[in-house]
């Protein structure tokens, strides 16, 4: 039988693309390897992604008073068990014979007058209580929680999305503080600690 002898430059040909097979192959089994031994961990910044919207910061902004009249006047105060004597006196609330610490800010006159948001923020919930009255709750911030209490007409619902001075709601009155009249009743939860509503506000 006759045989034909390949050509040297097809052996070297040859040769060389299994050559550069092996190398592929390697380099696809090293990668593969890599990838399981060292997952990929995601690191941001604020020099690579500059369109982050930051979350608000409470030290950064600046709430306002739940009103706009400057006839509102404040008619009974956050009760402050630092606060002297008289001071702590002025803060109870009697109702049915009993004293209590009044755990807010009373904001009143006369005249029925516009109750607005301290700061932006959403609505949590909206209800109705036999002693406190019309109640708005707002998230305004990761640590600030408004309770807008003692309303008369309300004019958002739950979800809503607020800004900072929107109109929500009118004052009104309510069973426990009966003899305050028309008002707004206002406590603050920061952290989920009660605090003093004027300790916000820079006037």
């Amino acid at each position: 039988m006759h045989i034909n002898k390949l050509k040297p430059y097809i052996i070297t040909l040859i040769y060389g693309f299994v050559m550069i097979t092996i190398v592929i192959g390697l380099m696809i089994i090293s990668q593969n390897i890599l990838k399981t031994s060292n997952p990929i961990t995601y690191i941001t910044s604020s020099t690579i992604i500059d369109d982050v919207i930051p979350v608000i910061n409470d030290n950064d902004v600046k709430f306002i008073r739940p009103y706009s009249d400057n006839d509102v006047k404040i008619i009974k105060n956050f009760y402050d068990y630092n606060s002297d004597e008289n001071n702590q006196e002025n803060s109870l609330i009697l109702f049915e014979n009993t004293y209590l610490q009044n755990s807010g800010i009373d904001y009143g006159k006369e005249n029925q007058f516009d109750i607005n948001t301290i700061m932006q923020g959403t609505v949590v919930d909206v209800y109705r209580d036999n002693l406190l009255g019309n109640i708005i709750e707002i998230q305004h911030s990761n640590e600030i929680i408004a309770s807008y209490q003692c309303l008369g007409n309300i004019k958002v619902k739950k979800d809503d999305y607020v800004t900072q001075g929107q109109i929500i709601a009118t004052s009104g009155t309510c069973n426990i503080t009966k003899d305050l009249g028309n008002h707004i009743h206002l406590e603050i939860s920061k952290n989920g600690e009660i605090i003093n509503p004027e300790t916000l506000f820079d006037n």
